[in-house]
């Protein structure tokens, strides 16, 4: 985020929507001195969080399960992000269970986003 955004000194706000703790860590680690970091995903089992990150910078943690109007800003600002780089997988939709929901439910660290491919096409 500092490379994106050009500044050392981190960015003022960020969302964790992946239930994923390298993505939680991340999204800490991207805030400035009193950034906030809101979390709105659901987690599988409770995440290990560096208080140390939040206690020493004076960063806040907030958690969110509301969502109201927010669909189109969020949709406006992802077309300046390349997000290419958060899939991590690209499966065939008979294999959504095994390679789907078990793959995020017992190795969720390993992924960002998997996507399935109802017509078995693998590429992006």
């Amino acid at each position: 985020m500092r490379e994106l955004t050009g500044s050392d000194e981190g960015v003022d706000v960020a969302f964790e929507a992946a239930g994923n703790e390298r993505a939680l860590d991340a999204g800490i680690r991207s805030l400035k001195v009193r950034g906030t970091l809101l979390n709105v995903s659901v987690w599988s089992r409770p995440p290990k969080v560096d208080m140390n990150e939040l206690v020493f910078k004076e960063r806040q943690l907030l958690g969110s399960s509301c969502y109201f109007g927010d669909h189109p800003a969020v949709m406006e600002a992802l077309r300046t992000i390349d997000l290419g780089a958060f899939i991590t997988g690209v499966i065939p939709l008979e294999q959504l269970v095994e390679m789907g929901f078990e793959e995020l439910l017992h190795n969720n660290e390993a992924h960002v986003k998997i996507l399935v491919s109802p017509s078995g096409d693998m590429s992006l």
